[in-house]
C-alpha cells in the first residue's frame, strides 16, 4: 500500500491529482523547450511547422510556456503542503523510515498566489483544450489554416489532436487538484 493510499484511508485527502498535475506540467514544459530549440516531433509535418521555427514570436511563446509550466509544477506541489504538514511518518519503499516534515519553500509563497494560479491554469487549459478539440465544421477553420496544407497527412492530424487533447488533460488535472485541495481544507476544518 502506498503512502498516498494510507493518507486517504486515514481520513486525509489524497494527493494523486497534485502529483499528476506536476508531472503533466513538467512533461508539457519539456516538450515546449524541445520545440523552442527547433524540434518538430508532435507538431506534424505541415508547411507552417517549418516557417514557425524561423519566427521569433514562436520562440518567445514557447519560452513563456516553459516558464508557465515550471510555475505550474511548483504550484501543484505546493498545494499538497497541508497534507505534508500533517503527516509525520512516511513509509519509504519497503523499509519504514521516520521522516519529519520540514517546512520549506512551500511556506514562502502566499497561498492566494498558488490557488489563483491554479484556477487560471485550469480555466485557460480547459478552454484551450475544448476549443482546440472542436470539429472544424463548428469553428469554420480549414485544413490549410489549421495544418498549413490543404491535405494534411494522418501524422499531422493526429499530432495536433493529441496536443489539443493534452491541453484539455492539463486543465482537468488542475481542476481535480484544486478539488482535492479544497476537500482537504474542508476535512481539516
Amino acid at each position: 500500500m502506498t503512502t498516498v493510499d494510507r493518507t486517504a484511508e486515514a481520513g486525509r485527502p489524497s494527493t494523486w491529482a497534485a502529483h499528476a498535475t506536476a508531472l503533466w506540467a513538467l512533461v508539457f514544459g519539456v516538450f515546449h523547450l524541445y520545440w523552442a530549440l527547433g524540434g518538430h516531433f508532435g507538431l506534424g509535418d505541415g508547411d507552417n511547422i517549418d516557417l514557425s521555427f524561423h519566427n521569433i514570436g514562436f520562440l518567445v511563446y514557447d519560452l513563456v510556456v516553459v516558464g508557465m509550466c515550471a510555475w505550474g509544477t511548483v504550484v501543484s506541489l505546493a498545494l499538497v503542503r497541508p497534507v505534508w504538514r500533517e503527516r509525520t511518518l512516511t513509509t519509504v519503499g519497503r523499509v519504514g523510515a521516520a521522516v519529519r516534515v520540514v517546512p520549506g519553500w512551500r511556506e514562502s509563497a502566499p497561498l492566494w498566489t498558488l490557488t489563483v494560479s491554479a484556477w487560471i491554469g485550469a480555466v485557460l487549459l480547459i478552454l484551450r483544450g475544448v476549443l482546440g478539440t472542436l470539429p472544424q465544421s463548428v469553428t469554420g477553420q480549414t485544413d490549410e489554416k489549421v495544418y498549413g496544407v490543404a491535405h494534411p497527412s494522418d501524422y499531422t492530424i493526429w499530432s495536433i489532436r493529441i496536443v489539443e487533447g493534452f491541453f484539455l488533460l492539463g486543465g482537468v488535472l488542475f481542476a481535480l487538484m484544486l478539488l482535492q485541495y479544497y476537500r482537504g481544507l474542508r476535512s481539516r476544518a
